[in-house]
């Protein structure tokens, strides 16, 4: 994040103190994902006011390949795993 930028965690509360020596906001939300909600983030997303980061699509066949291109740092953003059922 650059300085001035927003740090929101659906994870844990971040440390207020580290966010504000980088100088960034940051903040905890909890949600229970909805189909609303997911409809309203897509919509979100296609009309271009929130960015999703860069991914990878990769089969789950794939897996040890992800698995190793990531720990090799060769993939930008997320590695994402398609499971399919045929």
């Amino acid at each position: 994040l650059k300085k001035g930028g927003r740090l929101v965690s659906i994870v844990e509360t971040p440390d207020e103190n580290i966010a504000k020596s980088y100088g960034i906001i940051s903040g905890f939300v909890f949600v229970a994902p909805s189909s609303e909600q997911l409809q309203l983030i897509s919509n979100l997303i296609v009309e271009k006011k929130i960015t999703i980061p860069d991914y990878k699509t990769m089969k789950l066949t794939e897996v040890a390949q992800a698995l190793q291109e990531s720990q090799n740092g060769h993939v930008r953003g997320k590695i994402v795993l398609e499971i399919s059922n045929s």
